[in-house]
């Protein structure tokens, strides 16, 4: 996925993005209580996510690849200092928190990602991410093939590659999130606006052909159903540190 994509859906990514939104208020009841500290969230959009870190006791720095996500992030929430910079950038400060919400799975190489961002905690420090899983709307996707936007990983693959980036996973949990849509179009329109979409674009008749596929396959009396997987991921750098609770605090 190109942050172009991104960048192009700014202007309409709050009005379209409910899943994104609910997703990103499961993801804060991880949020740790005391709110302090040096905090980094990547990914970080228009500030869906960013929003519920607030009040943060510290510098909390969000940053995202698209100039204009940052742009509306920093008029959503100006109380974090935005910055425009790939996941893949350094900071000159380590951090006690890195955040991230709905971004890794559009990551194309997370396994290279995870060490780097361990790398810049600070000791003790933690990844609280988010991010959404295999399972999600698989009847679209196996209809665009090729054009599918992004290649879906299981809650169980993503434990694995943070552990293989040298994480200790503190916790992680699945949940299944089912929206109603009244067409298939409206599906596509939706994931259109926010930026979702794949490298190539559908012609006319295979979208046409998706659609009625998609309408006959998810049928709802009030118009078709979508089912949306998501995993929350508390991990630590420190792989030698005793584990004293598999829950993290709230």
């Amino acid at each position: 996925m190109t942050p172009n994509r991104f960048d192009q859906a700014a202007h309409s990514y709050e009005d379209f993005a409910d899943v994104q939104k609910r997703t990103a208020a499961w993801l804060a009841e991880w949020i740790p209580h005391e709110r302090a500290g040096n905090a980094w969230e990547i990914g970080a959009g228009t500030g869906l996510f960013t929003r519920h870190l607030i009040p943060w006791n510290g510098r909390l720095l969000a940053t995202d690849a698209s100039p204009n996500m940052v742009a509306a992030g920093r008029q959503h929430c100006p109380e974090a200092h935005w910055q425009v910079c790939d996941a893949a950038c350094r900071q000159p400060e380590r951090h006690d928190w890195i955040f991230t919400c709905s971004f890794l799975q559009w990551a194309a190489h997370p396994a290279s990602l995870l060490p780097q961002w361990a790398e810049q905690l600070r000791p003790g420090g933690r990844i609280l991410a988010g991010m959404f899983t295999h399972g999600a709307v698989p009847e679209l996707h196996q209809s665009l093939g090729s054009a599918a936007p992004i290649a879906w990983r299981t809650d169980k693959d993503w434990r694995s590659l943070f552990g293989r980036a040298g994480l200790r996973v503190l916790a992680c949990e699945a949940c299944t999130e089912q929206k109603i849509y009244p067409t298939a179009l409206d599906l596509f329109r939706s994931l259109h606006r926010i930026g979702a979409t794949g490298k190539a674009a559908l012609s006319a008749s295979k979208l046409r052909k998706t659609i009625r596929r998609y309408e006959q396959q998810c049928p709802h009396r009030d118009g078709v159903k979508v089912e949306w997987h998501y995993c929350r991921i508390l991990a630590a750098p420190d792989i030698r540190s005793a584990l004293t609770s598999t829950t993290p605090s709230r």
